[in-house]
């Protein structure tokens, strides 16, 4: 869950076996892609007993690595072809996943009320389209589609070597524009972190390339699970299956730990097959088809993890 090893999700589609048994004809596309996604970790410390209200002493206060992605539709309202995300490379040779037999995660989305909960989690796993920075031309329109880097930003030519700070200008080329990178949670009245993901003078090269194997891969070819943050069973519902949960009730923590067994899997092939034994991307991403949904939401990811049943 650090959170330099995330970026921007690349335009997800959904799997294959949901889509012919479902009269699903929405598309996630870049322009679809909400104005604010932010991943930061968060700014008050996440304590190992919202997991375990049963823990007691030093152990209570102890933390849990965790990462906060935060979502917003500026324009006011969320749409249900709206969605935002984040993915990040495992390696050029990506990793063997055939002997995994569950993909688990535990996610709070700060609605500790069941009927209140809504919107889908959706993990992808495989192959899958780097391409998930888009500058805005001159017109205002996304340019989708172009190998974006720091290397060669400032000459247009590209050498394999990274001068800073001259080339640490951000993938839009403009160091004083909205990717000027900033740690502060308030910026203008704008909060939480607007600038803590941004690309110009953040001290490190910044590129498309998520799996180090020096192109901009394209292909599409992953695995998928969906987790109805409402619907799909939990492992564990912190809230619900503990007693004396009030104090994170009402904080508005509900942690939940979700369990998906891997021999349900659906998945995308567009330009690539999927393979278990060669996974080098991971993508996280939310939508919400629902109507009047909120316009922003945040949701704590922990516990990210492929395992071996017992």
């Amino acid at each position: 869950m650090d959170r330099i090893s995330w970026f921007w999700s690349s335009a997800p589609y959904q799997g294959s076996e949901y889509l012919a048994e479902n009269p699903d004809v929405r598309t996630f596309d870049p322009v679809d892609r909400v104005a604010a996604v932010r991943w930061f970790l968060p700014k008050e410390r996440t304590l190992r007993w919202y997991f375990d209200p049963g823990l007691v002493n030093a152990e209570r206060d102890q933390t849990q690595p965790s990462l906060d992605l935060f979502l917003r539709a500026d324009d006011g309202v969320w749409d249900p072809e709206d969605w935002g995300g984040i993915m990040q490379g495992l390696g050029r040779d990506g990793l063997d996943l055939s002997n995994a037999q569950y993909l688990e995660i535990w996610v709070n989305d700060g609605v500790p009320d069941l009927n209140l909960r809504r919107g889908k989690l959706h993990i992808d796993f495989g192959y899958i389209n780097e391409d998930g920075f888009w500058p805005v031309d001159p017109d205002g329109n996304l340019v989708v589609g172009g190998f974006e880097r720091e290397d060669g930003i400032v000459d247009g030519m590209p050498d394999g070597v990274f001068v800073a700070p001259e080339e640490d200008i951000g993938l839009d080329g403009d160091e004083y524009g909205p990717q000027k990178f900033d740690a502060a949670y308030e910026i203008n009245g704008d909060n939480p972190y607007p600038g803590i993901n941004g690309t110009a003078r953040n001290g490190r090269e910044d590129n498309e390339d998520l799996n180090g194997d020096y192109r901009l891969n394209t292909d599409n070819g992953y695995f998928t699970v969906t987790i109805d943050l409402k619907d799909s069973d939990a492992l564990v519902d912190v809230v619900s299956d503990y007693d004396d949960v009030q104090e994170l009730v009402n904080g508005n923590i509900a942690w939940r730990q979700y369990r998906i067994p891997l021999v349900t899997l659906d998945s995308v092939s567009m330009g690539a097959a999927p393979k278990l034994e060669t996974v080098t991307h991971i993508r996280i991403w939310y939508e919400d088809s629902n109507p009047g949904g909120r316009t922003s939401t945040t949701l704590q990811l922990a516990g990210l993890r492929f395992g071996l049943s017992n």
